[in-house]
């Protein structure tokens, strides 16, 4: 199945924490209970995974710019977590990267391609296709909305929460979570839908579903710390009805035992300047 050709995998075991922020504005809400216990919500998801099962035999080529802000906070104590936590003297590394990103898809395989042209701000003499992100890696997130193919439907519950205005847009916040328990969830998480095509424009993974969780849970938990991982991307780009990345964001946080919230990591990635060799595909709503 091509649900299992995307990932977010966390790549250091934990490197611990920094300064308190506030949470993300979640934009704004327009309850709607009664939506989410219609029977229309099953012809709504329908349309989703006639997409969906569109997007696995379609072939697609593409190149596009891709930019990465990777922000980590280090300290004098960082090797140390109850250290690190009562230290001072906090610092914040920034790294960038400009990549030119390809994307190949055709009969199932899919190829991913970079070319790293910039590292903080400056061009790179010899180019490299190596993804050089220290906190987190990930793949193929184009493939994320196929948590909504048949096959996986069956396997997840499906919630109308809430309704959003986006500009004239109307979309649909769906929460997915596994309908028996598995050490292995895939996906457990929330999804923008317009309601206008039941376009999927936004995914946001729960933690529990990246790989290496567990072994960031038991280090942390060990600290007397809760992490609190989102991972969120967005979809604004479409061609020929499929639609492709724009951005994804990737926030690495902890709670204290106290209920502080402190953020050891952000991750910050934006495709732009698409240029599509070949999107093949019958998708029709």
């Amino acid at each position: 199945m091509v649900f299992y050709k995307f990932f977010v995998k966390i790549r250091a075991p934990l490197l611990f924490l920094f300064a308190c922020v506030s949470l993300l504005s979640q934009g704004s809400k327009s309850w709607d209970p009664q939506f989410s216990e219609s029977p229309n919500l099953s012809s709504f998801l329908d349309k989703i995974s006639e997409y969906c099962g569109k997007l696995e035999k379609a072939a697609f080529d593409y190149v596009c710019l891709e930019e990465v802000t990777e922000k980590v906070v280090k300290t004098r104590h960082s090797k140390s977590i109850p250290r690190f936590v009562r230290g001072k003297f906090r610092r914040v590394e920034k790294k960038t990267f400009v990549y030119d990103y390809q994307l190949i898809y055709k009969d199932g395989e899919t190829e991913e391609k970079r070319i790293l042209l910039q590292e903080d701000g400056k061009p790179v003499i010899k180019k490299t296709s190596d993804l050089k992100t220290h906190q987190f890696s990930y793949k193929r997130i184009v493939f994320a909305p196929m948590v909504l193919s048949q096959y996986w439907r069956d396997r997840y519950d499906f919630t109308v929460s809430h309704k959003e205005i986006w500009g004239q847009e109307t979309i649909l916040v769906v929460e997915a979570s596994p309908k028996f328990f598995s050490e292995d969830p895939r996906f457990a998480g929330t999804l923008w839908i317009r309601e206008s095509d039941a376009g999927i424009v936004k995914v946001r993974w729960n933690q529990e579903a990246l790989e290496n969780y567990s072994h960031l849970v038991e280090r942390a938990r060990g600290a007397g710390l809760e992490p609190i991982i989102t991972v969120t991307a967005e979809y604004k780009v479409e061609k020929n009805g499929i639609r492709f990345p724009s951005r994804l964001f990737i926030e690495e946080a902890y709670l204290k035992e106290d209920g502080t919230k402190v953020i050891h990591s952000e991750t910050s990635v934006s495709y732009t300047r698409h240029k599509f060799f070949s999107v093949e595909t019958d998708v029709r709503y």
